[in-house]
């Protein structure tokens, strides 16, 4: 008897053990699971922001083009300057 006393049994330790386990395994799996939708997240996010600066490439493109036609266009429109004008 004296044996026993302050002795635990393996029944006991992994009665204790199996919640605490149980809970870590749900909390990694959780982890996992955050970690793979903010991956995805950030995955559009950075697709997205591509496409912008496509975009955004595009229209300054295009606005060079107007502005270029436009300077081209007013040369005919802008009236020629009196020779007495200084």
């Amino acid at each position: 008897m004296l044996a026993t006393v302050g002795c635990t049994s393996k029944n006991y330790v992994k009665q204790q053990t199996t919640p605490l386990i149980n809970k870590t395994n749900e909390l990694d799996d959780m982890t996992a699971k955050n970690s793979k939708d903010i991956k995805d997240v950030d995955a559009r996010a950075q697709a997205g922001i591509q496409a912008v600066n496509t975009k955004t490439a595009e229209v300054e493109q295009k606005a060079q083009a107007a502005v270029r036609a436009l300077r081209a266009h007013s040369r005919w429109l802008t009236p020629p300057t009196p020779a007495w004008v200084c």
